[in-house]
């Protein structure tokens, strides 16, 4: 029992050392797997904020160019003709607003920021005098768009970006502005046009970190200034960039994209939530780990499983081992009773001889010596079939290797047989060193010898030739070959395959077990070694290989 927990012990450390390597290299698979997911995921998220920005940043671009176009064109078209009247400018004004929907008004003041003509119903009183980009036309003669802050509109009082340009007299002198406006509200409509995602963002800011339009869409902070030092570096050094950053609005992290609007005081960023990107990667990530935790437990549930099985296996292992040798000493019984019975009678008529001598009070030397040596002598052969005997009939499972001469071991299973080999007149010749030894389990190499012979005998008894040689060739190496050899003509072709099986005999029914070859050959391999059968001999030969030395036992 000893032996099988040492063997499971070892079996199962061995199995949980290769199965933690597969692990390990299924766990490393799934890491990297992983790994590289999240970096594309990552990637996939720079990517999609940078062309987003991109994208919001040429349809802001259009915007402005269109606006731009349009106050050109108007420009030109009011300072050619000298003399408007106001129904005709507004008429014509009111056109191009109808084709230009993202338009809220358009307006012409006169050179002190009164209203000339704008396109609302009713023309509005109020001054813009004070508005920045009067100011700016008034005191530069520059032709160029000037692009307001966001601004409440005196007319309409709704939040809105002003644009607007000069307009001259015919001695260049400032005679008023044009003004384009639109209303904030509108680029909701236009940064809506794409989906960024639950927690995506899109702002447009004004050159002081002035909030312009947001979306998700927060009415609160339009025109309100944005405390962040990311913003205020990147605005500082003119930077087209992308970075990572906690929104101090929503507190989420996002990955930005900004980009300055050209000609203008205007910039873009997107933001895409990390959070919200790697939900899916999160998921596969998840879905992987709970496979490998899955597997692993599976692993070890089975490994467990086929240890115990393992156990049982060992167990009806040594059974079988240990029935195979009762059923050889069981066979060998009557004959081993008729080795033992022989030197008794011989003993008991030694004895009566010397009683003979004793009654008959004759004291004759020659005769004594002669009766006590003839018992001594058949007592040391009893001795040694009973010590053969106690050598094959011991389990062995438990013993230790341990160095054994060969030709003990060949002198025990000689006298174990010896009455068969007699009594069939099978002529054994064994060739062996005296002094050749090898680290075994000795009983284990007993019983295989004791197979094989008993087999020969079986096999050659009712032969006109019978015979049995062993011969042990001494290798070099750390190596012997045993060499078992029979007058038999070998075993037949279709049953060459299977001799190793378990329970397979070409032996008549009720004559053999099926387990001699079989267990011979495990045993053999327990001891490191290969037991085979040589299709190439003549005669019926088995080949065995052991090494003089046992390797070291390592739990691997």
């Amino acid at each position: 029992m000893i032996k099988i927990i040492k063997t499971i012990v070892k079996k199962y450390i061995k199995m949980f050392f290769y199965l933690w390597i597969v692990l390990l290299i299924v766990g490393s698979q799934i890491s990297l797997k992983t790994y590289l997911s999240y970096n594309d995921h990552i990637s996939s998220i720079k990517n999609q904020t940078f062309n987003t920005t991109t994208l919001f940043t040429a349809r802001m671009v259009n915007i402005f160019d269109k606006m731009d176009i349009l106050l050109g064109f108007l420009k030109m078209m009011i300072e050619r003709e000298k003399i408007w009247s106001r129904e005709s400018l507004e008429f014509y004004l009111k056109q191009i607003k109808g084709q230009t929907p993202e338009i809220q008004t358009i307006k012409i003041f006169d050179s002190k920021g009164n209203y000339f003509a704008d396109t609302l119903e009713e023309l509005s009183k109020k001054n813009v005098s004070d508005r920045s980009y009067f100011i700016e036309h008034k005191n530069s003669p520059s032709e160029l768009m000037f692009i307001s802050e966001p601004l409440i509109s005196k007319s309409t009082g709704v939040k809105i970006i002003a644009f607007s340009k000069r307009i001259n007299d015919s001695h260049n002198l400032f005679k008023g502005i044009i003004v384009i406006t639109i209303e904030i509200a509108y680029l909701k409509q236009v940064f809506s046009e794409i989906s960024l995602g639950k927690d995506g963002n899109i702002t447009l800011l004004y050159q002081d970190e002035i909030f312009v339009a947001r979306i998700p869409w927060i009415e609160d902070i339009i025109g309100k200034k944005i405390q962040s030092a990311w913003i205020n570096d990147i605005e500082k050094n003119g930077q087209t960039t992308s970075f990572d950053a906690i929104s101090p609005i929503d507190h989420i992290k996002r990955h930005y994209a900004l980009n300055k609007i050209n000609k203008s005081s205007y910039s873009l960023y997107t933001g895409l939530s990390y959070a919200e990107y790697l939900k899916e990667w999160k998921r596969s990530a998840i879905t992987d780990f709970m496979f490998f935790l899955v597997l692993s437990f599976v692993s070890h549930i089975l490994m467990i499983i086929y240890c115990l099985s393992l156990e049982k296996i060992e167990e009806q292992k040594i059974n079988i081992f240990r029935a195979s040798k009762m059923t050889t000493l069981g066979e060998m019984s009557s004959q081993l009773a008729h080795e033992i019975n022989n030197p008794l009678t011989i003993i008991k008529s030694s004895i009566y001889s010397l009683n003979k001598l004793l009654i008959n009070d004759k004291f004759e030397k020659d005769k004594i010596t002669e009766a006590l040596a003839r018992i001594d002598k058949t007592t040391s052969r009893i001795t040694k079939i009973i010590s053969g005997l106690r050598a094959f009939s011991r389990a062995g499972d438990n013993d230790p290797f341990e160095k054994a001469l060969l030709s003990k071991i060949f002198s025990d299973i000689t006298e174990l047989a010896s009455h068969r080999l007699k009594m069939t007149l099978v002529k054994l010749s064994i060739t062996c060193k005296e002094d050749l030894a090898i680290e075994c389990k000795e009983s284990q190499i007993e019983q295989v010898l004791l197979n094989l012979l008993n087999n020969s005998i079986d096999a050659v008894a009712d032969l006109e030739e019978k015979w049995i040689r062993i011969e042990v060739i001494d290798k070099e190496s750390n190596k012997i070959v045993i060499l078992f050899s029979d007058s038999g003509k070998g075993i037949p072709s279709q049953h060459v395959d299977r001799i190793m099986e378990p329970f397979y005999t070409t032996k008549p029914v009720g004559k053999g077990t099926g387990l001699g070859l079989s267990i011979s050959k495990g045993l053999i391999e327990s001891h490191n070694g290969k037991f085979l059968y040589n299709l190439q001999s003549s005669y019926t030969q088995f080949i065995i290989e052991l090494p003089k030395i046992q390797p070291k036992q390592n739990l691997f």
